[in-house]
This record gives C-alpha cells, sequence and structure tokens, in this order.
C-alpha cells in the first residue's frame, strides 16, 4: 500500500489517481485545516482509502501509515508555513522509521538550495535532509509550476500573462 499525503491537492491528487489505476491500493490522511482544497482526492472514487488526520500528531501520522510499503509526501507550504510544514516532514519521517516504510518520497521545488533568501525555498530545503539522513531509501522529486500557480495571487505572473496577450506576436518575441 502507498499512503499519500497532500492528497487533496493537485500534485497529490494525481499521484492518487496514478497508484489506484496502476493497481496498488492507497490511503489518503487529509485534514482540512491543513490547507485541504478538496474534501476527496482525485481517486478516492477509484477505491482510495481517505482518512482524516493531523499531520501535526506524530501518533496519528504512525497510524495512518500503519501498513504501507512507500509513502508520498507534499506539503502545502503556502498554507502551512515553514514551521508547520518542518514538523509534518518530521512527524512523517519519524512514523516511517518507526513503521518500517521501505521507500519515502518527498515533493519539495523547483529551484530549492540553501540560502536562496526565499522562505519556500528555505523550507523546502531543509525538510528535504531529514530523509537524506534518515536511513530510508527515498526520493526527492522537484516538480516547477503548474498551471493553475498563474492564477495565484502568490505571484505577479497573471499581470505579466494579461500585458503580454495584449500585445501582438512581433512585440512578444522581442522581450
Amino acid at each position: 500500500m502507498v499512503v499519500v499525503i497532500g492528497a487533496t491537492g493537485n500534485q497529490g491528487g494525481s499521484v492518487v489517481r496514478a497508484v489506484v489505476l496502476s493497481g496498488f491500493s492507497v490511503r489518503a490522511p487529509h485534514s482540512p485545516s491543513n490547507g485541504s482544497e478538496s474534501p476527496n482526492p482525485p481517486g478516492s472514487d477509484l477505491g482510495g482509502d481517505v482518512t482524516a488526520g493531523d499531520l501535526g500528531d506524530p501518533d496519528c501520522v504512525a497510524g495512518a501509515l500503519e501498513g504501507a510499503d512507500a509513502v508520498f509526501s507534499v506539503q502545502n507550504y503556502w498554507a502551512l508555513g515553514t514551521d508547520r510544514e518542518l514538523s509534518y516532514a518530521r512527524n512523517i519521517l519519524q512514523a516511517s522509521r518507526r513503521i518500517g516504510i521501505r521507500h519515502l518520497i518527498y515533493s519539495s521545488g523547483l529551484g530549492v538550495r540553501p540560502r536562496s533568501g526565499l522562505d519556500v525555498l528555505e523550507s523546502k530545503f531543509q525538510a528535504e535532509q531529514a530523509p537524506r539522513a534518515s536511513g530510508i531509501p527515498y526520493t526527492i522529486v522537484r516538480p516547477a509550476l503548474f498551471m493553475e500557480d498563474f492564477l495565484g495571487a502568490c505571484l505577479p505572473l497573471p499581470r505579466v500573462i494579461r500585458r503580454l496577450a495584449t500585445r501582438s506576436p512581433t512585440t512578444v518575441s522581442r522581450l
């Protein structure tokens, strides 16, 4: 079984669907108070086990991981902030070690590095260090942007895209 943490978001929901369609069982612990976008992750209609969970509670995390072989974990920094993201990452790692998870996949972010000057990248970098030091086989993925990111208020890109959309193709090609 694969536990998908962050299953109610775009990325985690896609992982739930792919895992279920590949023939594996999946458990998707979630808590709407942790920035979840949807009460039911995509793929739950295909047989995914959606359970309530509090990633801030180490015992709850361990219970969610019980019986699993692998964990996919993605946290929404923008909903959680640094302290909660790192606390959740530690709880997931400690529970993974205690339960005997065979593989941990942590979804980080493009451009993550120390001393980046951006809180989101610093937080993701710190969260990446736990699996590296854990002894648990792990994979860290660093996805880039999603198209939905262009709609978000956290980036100035929507204004830039609107400006470019009003210019002629010749003007845009010279930018």
